[in-house]
């Protein structure tokens, strides 16, 4: 059950930061 959620609180960790990262990528090729 834990390693269910470890997993789980570790993909939405990994959506955050990607989606973080298109956004300053993004961020700084506009600018």
């Amino acid at each position: 059950m834990s390693t269910y959620v470890q997993k789980g609180r570790y993909a939405s960790v990994g959506t955050l930061n990607r989606r973080l990262f298109v956004i300053i990528v993004m961020g700084g090729f506009y600018e």
